[in-house]
């Protein structure tokens, strides 16, 4: 489709308005994409301050429930602190909630404090260990991190470096309440504390300085200042030093601290952390707050531009357009005179003003000059041409009377001679079809002549070979049997094995409760033998033999102690040995199960495959005597066969013979009738080009007869 003159320049005039529509929506979408970045992150920012909320509650109900269980703290301080963690809960559920916010953060959290109820009935009937509870608080503290670092990660650089100093703090948070709790159990138990332990408690402490080593980048003079106050606090100097100490006393015990007071002494040092995580957290806010602001001013400043620049585009167009179509017109209405009316060949376009269009007027002026010489020399050859068209006609229709009248007697010999060789080559090619599907008829007899005795001699050995098949199937029947039986002791053998393991692990775990009563006398003995030591001293010379039988008994109550540690490693190893043979056995029993299933599969199966063997032995005798009678009837017809074909030979042979003689008249006639067919269309189409040429001719003059020249 041709786009007009006018279009094209509305065209090229509006690319730069689309370049610039263009430019502008790609920048009021870039700042949209930056905004709705910065509100995701300001949605996970309030679900990660609702988040540390619930860390806080439950980080206090894990320490109160550890000293509780522990023995430091009564039961009546449990219930405020978990009402404090289920109104948390309650408060942050709706934020997290948000549609902003990642789809797995909200099932995680749920799915951790989901947990809760079960932890705290087991707590109120003292169901579980210290150690254990203290594990499953910290489980559920560790998924609420984890989720904030699902939510720290942002498409907003600035965003996700705020986000994530949160989680840094939270975690330094989540590592003194550690230390706190930890310190606080071994006060109250003041007995030596095992290498797991001490492991746990300088793990959570060096985690807590390098959390907020690497958190406090960045960090502004509000937050900064919190970070020097935790520093120089009396809480964290006590909270230091009770690892120093723990871990100088860590083999002896004998702390003398009350763990309860230093629960509560060191309650605050979660509370600056805290303290801290809020000041981060409002300068977060503040700058999510003028980030967004600072988008949305953007994005109207660039509206106002892009309008701003598509108006003056879009006048300035309208005005250049406006000047060029009032030229256009003008020549335009020079070429219209020129080109009706009379097809005056003298009149010549005026154009005053020498830009391009007066140009194109010029050189439209002298292409009208040369066409009206033109024409002059073309009416002057089309009146010589017409008189020699006269004489050609004429000369032309006596030739082609002369070449019909030749062609009909041509065509007239050839439909006889066609007529003839057609019926031969009908006649010859009867023959040869008949001689070819007797050609056929011979072989398929000798094909089916072998195939018959190939097919006797391949189902009497599939007939043996089912017999033998069958009786391997009713053999593998009594195997199946067999195998049965077998599986099904050995299922029952597994079994009684898992009972005896479970037994063996009952026992050891009462190996394990008396090796606890063996250590605590060994530790009283070495605390009495101590006591004696000091009692022989006391008594000078007189003591010297007590003071010997006090260290004997000293040095017998370690190596009691030494043997008890031991002995519990030892149980521990068994213990975990028999719970990995129980999981094998369950396993074992449940592939014999499969086994059990598998095989009676198989003997189901092996029967329906005996019963159509049998079918198939019945069915393989008939077809044998079938054979026997198809074998006598094919010799037969291959004898009649093959006469047929020696008759069928004798009559094809004389059959070419007449097709050869045919086929040489026919072509005779073929190329003198082709001949005729040259002479008749070259006569015609000399003709039809003598009246075309004719035509041309007058019309030609009659349209050069039109222009004034």
């Amino acid at each position: 489709m041709a786009i007009s003159l006018r279009n094209k320049l509305l065209i090229v005039s509006g690319a730069p308005l689309l370049l610039a529509l263009t430019l502008g929506t790609v920048l009021l979408l870039q700042s949209d994409q930056d905004r709705n970045r910065v509100r995701v992150a300001a949605s996970g920012l309030q679900a990660m301050k609702q988040m540390s909320r619930l860390i806080t509650e439950v980080q206090k109900e894990r320490g109160i429930a550890y000293l509780y269980l522990s023995g430091a703290a009564a039961a009546d301080g449990i219930m405020s602190t978990r009402n404090e963690t289920s109104d948390a809960w309650d408060s942050a559920r709706p934020v997290l909630s948000s549609p902003d916010l990642n789809k797995s953060v909200m099932p995680a959290i749920a799915s951790a404090i989901a947990n809760l109820p079960m932890l705290r009935k087991q707590i109120d009937e003292r169901s579980v260990m210290n150690r254990a509870a203290y594990t499953m608080y910290n489980e559920i503290t560790d998924t609420l991190i984890e989720q904030m670092v699902e939510l720290s990660r942002t498409e907003a650089a600035e965003a996700t470096r705020q986000l994530q100093t949160i989680v840094l703090l939270e975690k330094a948070k989540e590592n003194a309440g550690r230390v706190q709790c930890l310190a606080s159990s071994i006060y109250s138990l003041d007995l030596p504390i095992l290498h797991q332990a001490i492991l746990e408690l300088v793990d959570a402490n060096a985690g807590i300085a390098v959390n907020l080593a690497n958190g406090s980048e960045g960090l502004e003079a509000e937050a900064s200042i919190a970070l020097s106050e935790l520093g120089i606090s009396s809480e964290w100097y006590t909270l230091q030093n009770a690892v120093i100490e723990i871990l100088g006393k860590a083999t002896v015990g004998n702390y003398g601290k009350n763990g309860l007071e230093f629960y509560k002494a060191t309650a605050s040092v979660s509370g600056l952390v805290q303290k801290i995580i809020d000041s981060v957290t409002t300068g977060a806010e503040s700058w999510f707050e003028s980030r967004a602001a600072a988008l949305g001013r953007t994005m109207v400043l660039i509206g106002a531009l892009v309008g701003i620049s598509v108006f003056f585009v879009m006048v300035l167009t309208l005005l250049l357009l406006a000047n060029i179509f009032k030229r256009l017109r003008v020549v335009s209405a020079g070429m219209e005179s020129v080109s009706s009316g009379d097809a005056d060949l003298t009149r010549v376009l005026e154009s005053a003003i020498k830009d391009e269009l007066g140009e194109l007027a010029g050189f439209f002026n002298v292409f009208v000059g040369m066409l009206r010489g033109l024409l002059v020399r073309v009416k002057a050859e089309v009146g010589s041409l017409k008189e020699g068209m006269i004489r050609l006609s004429s000369n032309t229709e006596e030739t082609a009377g002369a070449v019909r009248q030749i062609t009909a007697n041509i065509e007239s010999l050839k439909l006889q001679a066609i007529s003839q060789s057609s019926s031969v080559t009908q006649s010859s090619a009867s023959t040869e079809q008949i001689a070819r599907n007797i050609i056929k008829l011979y072989k398929l007899i000798e094909k089916q002549s072998d195939g018959v005795t190939t097919s006797s001699s391949s189902i009497e050995e599939m007939v043996a070979n089912i017999q033998s098949v069958t009786a391997n199937i009713e053999r593998m029947g009594g195997y199946y049997e067999k195998l049965l039986g077998k599986s099904e002791a050995g299922r029952g053998a597994i079994e009684t094995v898992v009972t005896q393991v479970r037994e063996i692990d009952a026992q050891s775990e009462n190996l394990q409760e008396a090796n606890s009563l063996i250590a605590g006398i060994a530790a009283q003995t070495n605390l009495l033998a101590m006591n004696a030591a000091i009692e022989a001293a006391h008594a000078g010379e007189a003591g010297m033999g007590f003071a010997v039988v006090a260290d004997e008994i000293r040095k017998l109550a370690e190596n009691a102690a030494g043997q008890s540690k031991t002995i519990s490693r030892s149980i521990k190893g068994i213990r975990d040995v028999i719970d990995a043979v129980v999981t094998s056995s369950g396993l074992s029993a449940k592939t014999f199960d499969e086994i059990l299933e598998q095989i009676r599969i198989l003997s189901r199966l092996e029967e329906e495959i005996k019963y159509a063997m049998q079918e198939q032995s019945t069915g393989s005798a008939q077809i044998l005597d079938s054979l026997a009678n198809i074998n006598e009837v094919t010799a037969e017809v291959r004898q009649s066969a093959e006469e047929m074909q020696n008759d069928s030979n004798e009559v094809l042979l004389e059959m070419r013979r007449l097709l050869q003689l045919a086929s040489e008249l026919e072509n005779g006639m073929t190329e003198m009738a082709a001949g005729a067919d040259e002479i008749q269309r070259a006569a015609h189409d000399t003709n039809e080009l003598t009246v075309a040429a004719s035509r041309s001719v007058n019309s030609v003059a009659a349209e050069t007869d039109q222009f004034k020249t």
